[in-house]
């Protein structure tokens, strides 16, 4: 045996290796979006958040920010993430008065599955039922609109628009009245504790890590 075919993978190696690359493609919008839930969710994390509870930028972004790749810069935003697994979520919008709004969801494989807002829902104020597909005890509650979700962890994105600086404080009272609750809730959240990462490990320390988490 020359070094040449020992240094060829046997075709059990190969297909391993193949089937790994296939994974990690695969995997990989989940795991970044798990990541992003558990820069939210981590007790000691600065932005931490509860379930069902906004986070909301009150000032326009600028080119020069880059938390995210080309920020609106006529928009105000807002994030909140909902947790289906114990009940859906009743989504309160206020009334638009001509002002653009949208609420995007976003899957935790980061597919947009619903919007909600100035171009799908209109201009008055609105109630929607978030819930998880399958979830079948929802049936009686009254909304305008209901939105199935194909996961139960799902990331809302909201973009105010804001005419201009004399705008700003009109931008900032509709944010704060967009509300959410979650309807009958099945047990307790404590029960559906997850082992988030650590928010600030990109890349959760090892290549195996990436695996673990997905």
């Amino acid at each position: 045996m020359d070094n040449q075919t020992r240094a060829e993978p046997s075709s059990e190696l190969s297909e391993l290796i193949s089937i790994a690359s296939e994974a990690w493609i695969f995997g990989l919008p989940m795991v970044e979006h798990f990541k992003l839930f558990s820069l939210y969710r981590t007790e000691f994390s600065p932005v931490y958040r509860d379930w069902n509870e906004f986070f909301h930028v009150r000032n326009l972004m600028t080119p020069e920010m880059q938390s995210v790749v080309s920020p609106n810069t006529d928009t105000l935003m807002s994030l909140v993430l909902f947790d289906l697994r114990s009940g859906p979520a009743l989504i309160e919008t206020p009334k638009l008065n001509g002002r653009y709004f949208s609420l995007q969801l976003i899957d935790i494989c980061t597919n947009s599955f619903g919007y909600i807002g100035t171009r799908t829902t209109g201009d008055d104020a609105h109630k929607t039922l978030l819930y998880l597909q399958g979830d079948t005890d929802h049936s009686q509650t009254q909304v305008d609109s209901k939105i199935r979700s194909p996961s139960s962890l799902v990331l809302g994105i909201c973009r105010t628009a804001v005419q201009d600086k004399a705008d700003l404080e009109s931008a900032r009272a509709l944010q704060n009245n967009i509300h959410v609750s979650t309807i009958g809730q099945k047990p307790p959240l404590s029960a559906y504790d997850i082992k988030w990462p650590t928010y600030y490990d990109v890349k959760f320390q090892s290549d195996l890590g990436f695996f673990n988490i997905m």
